[in-house]
């Protein structure tokens, strides 16, 4: 039975560093930049987890799969609170899958394709809207919630305001 979900869960953040200061040069760096730094830095406080087509839990971790994630998060977020097809590529080595979304008023058809060795058990997902824009906005809370945490400074930089209205 396909059974998708979508979660990022943290342990304990009170033994974590803050990341400090850092400047970003506007020329080699962008939104990414500082997703990756602050992903880093909360490898191995928690558990980035997607489930569904076939498999229970794919391999995935913070550091570098949840950073690609979140780059495409706000954007594809906002699309299906528009009603707007959207899409999150989870490209990295390992994992080489991606997520085709379209949605009608009360519900989304998820569709997985992979472009790696692993096969989808079911190619197609269907879920309640209202269930996958609560997903998706969880994860984006849990993620600023622990990256004001480890970055403070960080959180008002222009590039973050931007990343999170899907710019």
């Amino acid at each position: 039975m396909p059974s998708f979900d979508l979660a990022l869960r943290w342990k304990d953040l009170s033994s974590i560093n803050d990341l400090g200061a850092r400047r970003y040069d506007p020329v080699n760096d962008d939104i990414r930049s500082i997703l990756s730094d602050v992903c880093f830095a909360l490898d191995g406080y928690g558990s980035f987890h997607i489930s569904g087509f076939g498999d229970s839990a794919w391999p995935l971790d913070i550091a570098t799969d949840l950073c690609v994630f979140l780059e495409q998060l706000p954007a594809a977020l906002a699309a299906i609170q528009r009603g707007d097809p959207a899409e999150l590529d989870l490209y990295e080595q390992g994992v080489e899958r991606k997520l085709e979304i379209q949605c009608s008023r009360d519900h989304c058809v998820v569709t997985c394709a992979s472009y790696g060795s692993w096969v989808p058990v079911y190619a197609t997902e269907e879920l309640e809207r209202h269930v996958l824009i609560g997903m998706l906005s969880e994860v984006r809370s849990q993620f600023m919630g622990a990256f004001e945490r480890v970055a403070p400074a960080l959180v008002a930089h222009p590039w973050v305001r931007d990343w999170l209205e899907g710019k």
